[in-house]
Formats: C-alpha cells, structure tokens, sequence
C-alpha cells in the first residue's frame, strides 16, 4: 500500500478516530431509541394481553403445540399482561387478545389444548378429566377438560392457544326442587349393579342438592332437578276405581290421592322408577307405582264390605283409612310419600242404590226435623233466657238510678244544710259586728251630746256673766249687735246729738263696764271673733269716724 503524500501526525490521525467513534456513537444512540420507540413498542390496553411468537430459537418437540420456554420457537405459554413493553420485531411477533370474562350466574370450562395426554389407566379407571396443577410448571401439565372451573364476576387472562374456554350456566335448584347428581368423572363404582354409588364414585350420587345456585363443572356432575312438591292424582271417569264388592256388586270409587317424592331419596327414585328424564318422572311414578298400587289395595279392602254399607258416611270413611294406611306404609318404602287419600264418590249400582237412597234420604230428613226441633226448643230457650236477662238488666238499671238519685239528694241535702250553717254563722258574726258598731255609735253619739251639754252649759254661763256686767239684757244684746255691724260702718254722717249717736251711748257706757269688771273663764274662739276693738283714747265719746 502506498503511503499518502501528505502524511498527518499521527497525534491528528488518533483524535479524527475518536471524533468518528464519538460522531457513531450520537448518531445510533438515537436511532436505536427511534427503532425501539416505533419497532419494538408494545401497547396492550387495558382489559387485553399480548401472546407471543417467537420467530427464532429451538424447534418443538414432537407433539407440542406450544413454547414452555421463551427459547424455544413458536407461540409461547406466558402471555404479557396490559401495559407497555418492549420486543424486538425481528426475533417476535405477537397478538392483541381480549380477557376472558365470566358474568355473573355462570361458570367457565376449560379444555387445555396442550400438555401429555392423560394415562389410559386413569381414563380406564374413571377419571377423564385432567388437573389444574402447577400454573407456574406448565411442562407437568395434561391435556383434556379441566376438572377446576373459573369462577363467576371476574377477568381472565388466558392464552387463547393453550385453553378453550366455555361459559356454561351456574346449576340453578329453585325451591320445591332437589337437584340429582350424576358424578361423570371418579372411581369407578365399587357395586356397579346398586342404584347409588358412594360419594366419589362415578355414577348418581346418593346426596341430593338442596335448592339454591350451585357452581359446578358440567363436564364433571350432571344435574337434574326433580320436584318434591305435593301431586295430586285422581281417578276419575274412565279412569275411577271398580271394585266388587264382598256381595259381589260392582263399586264405583271416585278418589284423589295426593303425594310427593321424599326429598332425602329423590336420587333413588330418580334411578329405580325414571327413565333418566328429569321432565317425565312424575308420569313415570303415577304410572308404575301410585296407579298399581291404589287399584291393587282398592280392590283389596273394598271387597271386604258389603254394597249397602258403601252407602253410610261410616263404611266409606273406614275404607279411605284403610286404604291410606295400606298405601303409606307399602309405597314409602319406594321413597314415594302419602300425604292424604279422599274418597270423593262412591257409586254402587243404580238397582241397589235407589231404594238406599231413598231411605237415607228420609233418615237424614228425619234427622234434619229432629235438629230443626231442638233447635226450636233450643232458640225458645235463649229468647227466655235473653228476656230474663234483659228483665234483671233493667230491674239492677232502676235500682242502681234509684240509688243514684238518693245518693245525689243526700249530697244536696248536706250541701244545703253546711251552707245554711255558713249562712247563719255569717249572720251571727255580722251581728256581733253590728252590736259592736251600735255600741260604738252610742258611745260616740253620748260623748259628742255631752261635749254639746258642757259647751252649752259654758255659754250659758257666759252669756250670763256677760248680761251681769252690763247689767241687763237688752244692754248686752246692743252691745253684741254694735260690735257685729261695726265693722261693716265705714263713715257716719251725723251729729253729736243725733239720735244715731246718742245709740252708741249706751253701748260705750256697757263697755267700760265690762271692762272694768272681766269675767273668769276662758275665751273662746268665738269670744275672740265677738270682741269689738277698742276705741283709740283720742276718739271723742260721741263723734262719728271712719
């Protein structure tokens, strides 16, 4: 090789490698992030898984269908739940699939397509459903149905490649039912030639379901619901129960018999009388056990009586008794129950019957008389009785009101009587008080007519002593009238000799001596409102002046 005729240091030569390197690494770096982002991005949503398939690795063993390793090529066990992930599209493939839901009131069933086939000995043996086993071991697993069954209300992921998944119906037993297991998968049975095998077994089992949701493997128990309601059977018609009778007369018996298979043994009588049917096991019971049995006993204990006894109500009732006991007794142990056996009619024949007839008749007339007698004495009776009754009622009614009123006088009687004696009381107390008040007026009416008498007394005595000094009356009576009158007189216009002056002569002569000569006593009021005033000492004797 020849060399570059422009040769560069070998110092340049080293950092152009790194510079390549480097230029390398930042341009795969994000195409390898673009690759994986857009290549090798999974997205399962949710509510769904991705299986894969891988495109390289080791081939299957013979007879598998599925990679138990994610060695080993084709579609793989394990499956990748929602969420991202990340697979390269070179070596994977994968598909998006849906979970498998189960609702509610039902059950899934899954038949595993891959996995060892089961041991001809265990299907031999009975057992023709496989395990569950190991979900994390799925190389030990087996295919066929799996006796485990998926529960209801919930989402499964299941690879579609390793399991077929079927939704069947949870065993519903409404009330008035019992459900008959028929166990498909098991040992074989111990006593194949018994109507019931031992719980376990394969066959029916004796146990049967009580009504209520039950969530089984169909595949694994068969259910079939069976009645265990009351029936009711007639014979009627055609159909109505012939008999001769022990006289050798045909009978002709209307009956109704009523039944229902005993619940404890529904499976024994599902197997030993019904055809595998649940819907025709009813007609098969009427028609091979409850219609042989009433006609055989029917014919039995009927021809021990005679036709005419067919006719009263006692032979009739006898016969029905005997014949449900018979019944009960021999068809229970059939596991069939008797719950009532009514003899609705008995027909004898027509020759026989109408001159019975009619002497039952006239006996039950007569019988109707005689209670329509009775009850005439009897409702005689109770009319007196009730009269009687209603007499003591209103005789105790007029005594109690009787009573009543009296009690109701005596209370008004005695209120009267403490009300008169409140009455009087008052009147005595207000007596008292007005004696009291009387005395008290008397003594106030003495003390005030005393006060009077010692006031009169004392002005007489005045008056008197008053007259003395003046010497006589008439002098004393113009005193007392010129001082009243003398101080309404302003101003006299008159003389000295006037004879209106020579009126207060007199009167100024009783007053000096009055003066000179005072009584003893005490002035009064109106002493004091009496009193002339005194003349000045200036005025003049006879003159006259304002």
């Amino acid at each position: 090789m020849s060399e570059s005729p422009f040769p560069l240091p070998e110092s340049v030569s080293k950092n152009m490698k790194i510079l390549a390197a480097v230029l390398a690494v930042a341009i795969l770096i994000p195409m390898y992030g673009i690759w994986k982002w857009f290549f090798c991005r999974i997205e399962v949503p949710e509510g769904q898984f991705a299986v894969l398939v891988a495109k390289m690795g080791d081939d299957l063993p013979d007879g598998r269908i599925l990679a138990l390793d994610p060695s080993e090529k084709g579609i793989q066990y394990a499956v990748l739940p929602e969420g991202r992930h990340f697979r390269n599209p070179l070596i994977w493939d994968w598909e998006i699939h849906a979970l498998t839901f189960v609702p509610a009131g039902n059950v899934g069933v899954q038949t595993r397509l891959y996995g060892e086939i089961p041991d001809d000995a265990a299907m031999r043996a009975g057992h023709i459903l496989v395990s569950r086993g190991d979900e994390t071991d799925p190389s030990k697993h087996e295919r066929g149905i799996v006796r485990e069954i998926l529960d209801p209300g919930r989402a499964y992921r299941i690879n579609p490649y390793a399991y077929l998944v079927e939704i069947e119906k949870a065993q519903e037993i409404h009330p008035g039912y019992v459900g008959v297991v028929t166990r498909l998968d098991g040992k074989n049975a111990t006593k194949p030639n018994d109507y019931l095998v031992k719980k376990g077994e394969k066959g029916v089992q004796p146990e049967p379901l009580q009504p209520g949701t039950h969530y089984l493997n169909p595949r694994e128990k068969l259910v079939s619901p069976v009645s265990v309601q009351s029936q009711r059977f007639e014979l009627t018609g055609e159909k109505a129960l012939i008999f001769p009778s022990q006289d050798g007369f045909d009978m002709r018996v209307l009956l109704t018999v009523e039944w229902s298979i005993d619940p404890e043994r529904a499976a024994e009588v599902y197997v030993r009388i019904g055809v595998g049917d649940p819907s025709s096991l009813l007609d098969e019971i009427r028609r091979k056990t409850i219609v042989p049995a009433v006609r055989g006993y029917g014919r039995v204990e009927g021809s021990k009586f005679p036709a005419i006894d067919y006719i009263s109500g006692e032979t009739r009732l006898a016969f029905q008794h005997m014949l449900f006991d018979k019944l009960k007794s021999n068809i229970a142990t059939k596991g069939i129950r008797i719950h009532s056996v009514l003899v609705n009619d008995i027909l004898p024949p027509q020759e026989l019957a109408q001159p019975i007839r009619e002497r039952e008749v006239a006996k039950e007339e007569l019988t109707k008389y005689n209670a329509q007698r009775d009850q005439a004495v009897e409702d005689q009776k109770l009319a007196r009785e009730e009269e009687l009754i209603a007499f003591e009622g209103a005789k105790v009614k007029a005594e109690t009101e009787k009573l009543k009123k009296e009690i109701a006088a005596n209370n008004r009687r005695e209120i009267a009587l403490r009300q008169q004696e409140a009455t009087l009381i008052e009147a005595e107390r207000a007596l008292e008080e007005a004696k009291l008040q009387a005395g008290a007026i008397l003594a106030r009416g003495r003390a005030e007519a005393d006060v009077v008498v010692y006031d009169g007394e004392a002005e007489g005595r005045t008056l008197e002593a008053a007259v003395e000094a003046f010497g006589d009356a008439d002098t004393y009576a113009r005193y007392v009238f010129a001082r009243r009158t003398a101080p309404a007189i302003e101003s006299v216009l008159a003389g000295m000799n006037s004879p209106f002056a020579r009126l207060f002569d007199d009167i100024l002569r009783a007053r000096a001596i009055a003066e000179s000569a005072p009584v003893e006593r005490a002035a009064t009021p109106a002493d004091e409102s009496d009193r002339l005033p005194e003349a000045p000492a200036s005025a003049p004797a006879g003159g006259a002046g304002r």
